[in-house]
């Protein structure tokens, strides 16, 4: 019992060092590399679009037949995962680089790149207000890199629940049909775009997000909130620790037992409602949209609570085990000082009988 509020101590500070990372590898910020997945989305007719490379071996999507007569048709469409914060995407350069091959070289087959914003209801926004079209695609057994330059103009605000997708086209001038294959996934024909610049704060790190501030500036900064679940184990371990001689010293330490339970109570309440870490906060003149910097801790919070919430339980058993330890202090007080008492008495009446007996 000695050391377990010391070993509390130590599970806490190792449980609320920030680590690095986020939920879905790392932010949505400056310049981003994303890749075209195999992979199926969440939601059914997209595949994968993510700044994460497909941990996948190299595959091939194959477009409908396409003539001069049908038209151009749809070889695939990609949407990222949902992003959970408000996100800005400024305006920049696109680079589209893809690994393609069509099936012959008579005429000219293209792709059209088409970036739209699909909101969390299903609405659809394209983007672009030019096109986007790559080069004539060569046929060949190997395919080859093909990269199509886009300069956008203007801001994009994605919000919580929105969704970044690309669709591509295939078309052609030939009367004779044409298909085009796309590599995807893989080490070495990985397509995927270089895309502009995302809105990010200058100390934006891995574990840093930028998100609307839900509470209005009046979340409880986070180290006050880890301060305070260290003061009250802290406080644990001196109660536990501390020499017991006199029955004053039991008092002091019930004491500060009981002083311990609102600081982890506090520490317990920070995690079980994820408060974050307000850092600063910022507005974008183009958008007019102010957003606050947040930096999360740990990937959930509410393992921390749990954590907290034992915490409580572990300060109520140290402050009963401390108001018994001080009644069988009082207890064997008061006994001693009944035997102390009755040998009193008794020395008393063997002095009264002595007394009598030489008299």
């Amino acid at each position: 019992m000695k050391y377990a509020g010391i070993v509390l101590l130590a599970i806490a500070l190792a449980m609320v060092i920030p680590v690095s990372g986020v939920s879905g590898g790392f932010d949505w910020c400056y310049h981003q590399d994303i890749m075209l997945w195999n992979a199926s989305s969440d939601i059914s007719g997209y595949r994968i679009f993510d700044h994460i490379p497909e941990p996948s071996i190299q595959r091939s999507i194959k477009s409908p037949s396409v003539t001069s007569a049908t038209g151009e048709k749809t070889l695939g469409t990609w949407l990222t995962p949902a992003f959970t914060d408000t996100t800005i995407i400024a305006p920049g350069r696109w680079i589209f680089r893809m690994y393609a091959s069509a099936t012959s070289d008579s005429g000219t087959t293209s792709m059209r790149y088409r970036l739209f914003n699909r909101s969390s209801d299903g609405t659809i926004t394209y983007l672009f207000f030019g096109n986007a079209i790559s080069t004539d695609i060569n046929q060949g057994t190997v395919p080859s890199e093909y990269s199509t330059y886009y300069a956008r103009r203007n801001y994009t605000t994605l919000f919580p629940g929105d969704r970044l997708g690309l669709q591509i086209n295939v078309s052609t001038d030939s009367a004779a049909p044409r298909l085009v294959t796309l590599d995807v996934a893989g080490n070495t024909n990985a397509s995927y775009i270089s895309s502009g610049y995302w809105i990010c704060p200058d100390n934006t790190v891995v574990n840093q997000s930028i998100a609307h501030d839900p509470t209005e500036g009046k979340s409880a900064p986070w180290l006050l909130w880890i301060l305070s679940g260290i003061t009250g184990i802290i406080l644990i371990v001196i109660a536990l620790t501390r020499p017991k001689t006199q029955r004053m010293d039991y008092e002091t330490n019930i004491i500060i037992s009981v002083m311990a339970w609102p600081f982890i109570w506090y520490f317990t309440w920070g995690g079980l409602t994820s408060v974050d870490y307000i850092v600063g906060a910022g507005s974008s003149a183009s958008t007019d949209i102010t957003v606050m910097i947040t930096q999360h801790i740990l990937y959930s919070f509410w393992v921390i609570g749990w954590i907290g919430v034992a915490g409580c339980i572990f300060a109520a058993f140290v402050t009963i085990l401390l108001i018994s330890q001080y009644n069988l202090f009082k207890d064997n007080e008061a006994e001693a000082a009944a035997t102390r008492q009755q040998k009193e008495r008794m020395n008393e009446t063997q002095q009264e009988k002595e007394h009598e007996t030489r008299h």
